[in-house]
């Protein structure tokens, strides 16, 4: 059984092909899907645009691997309808299943974070996440991933670990997305999933109970 744990892929009504094709890759080789947030984005375009485009190539496939969505802050439910289940089985505001002796807590991590404290930003927040957005897109045109180590990326990721890893029992793994920071810290059982966008990816596969963080190019 292999279940793959994905976030942040921020689809708008903006089709991008070599993206698509990644998506199709990594989504048909699992069993089961999670979708932890912000795999559409509110900020950017509307859920009814969202819907229409050519994204939709993708509903099939994810409804075929029975996938539980999670709402993140970009994608959160009053900005979508009924229409979710086009693309999945289930959704929610986190997700916890059991593979092999270890137990998954999954989340997006948003709603008490440093910056945003909720579901919904205010109208300032969302303009400096679009700006924060194009700086983050040239950053790494110019300077490749390790850019991302002088944004909030990283601090975010630290601070999600440090906030929620200590309440969860032992034999459980925290999976966080939110913060486009990926990282894995094997010790602390604690996953930030990164993102999938300005062809860069990464994301969570779990097999029989281990997980694993896979980082990429896929343009």
């Amino acid at each position: 059984m292999k279940t793959l744990i994905f976030s942040d892929t921020h689809l708008t009504d903006e089709f991008e092909p070599e993206k698509y094709d990644f998506l199709k890759k990594i989504i048909s080789g699992a069993d089961s899907v999670v979708i932890n947030g912000d795999f559409w984005d509110g900020f950017k375009t509307t859920f009814d645009a969202f819907m229409a485009s050519s994204w939709q190539k993708l509903f099939p496939l994810l409804k075929s691997r029975k996938t539980f969505y999670i709402y993140g802050n970009h994608d959160d439910p009053s900005k979508s309808d009924e229409r979710v289940s086009f693309f999945s089985d289930h959704q929610g505001d986190r997700y916890e299943f059991i593979h092999g002796k270890n137990t998954f807590y999954i989340w997006h991590g948003h709603i008490s974070d440093f910056l945003f404290g909720g579901t919904e930003p205010k109208w300032y927040l969302k303009i400096i996440t679009m700006m924060y957005d194009l700086v983050e897109k040239y950053g790494l045109e110019l300077f490749g991933k390790r850019s991302r180590r002088f944004f909030i990326d990283k601090r975010l990721s630290d601070y999600l670990l440090r906030r929620y890893q200590s309440n969860l029992p032992e034999d459980t793994y925290l999976i966080c997305g939110h913060s486009h920071w990926s990282s894995f810290n094997e010790q602390k059982r604690y996953v930030n999933l990164g993102d999938i966008q300005n062809g860069y990816a990464s994301y969570a596969v779990v097999t029989d109970g281990n997980v694993e963080l896979i980082q990429t190019q896929y343009a």
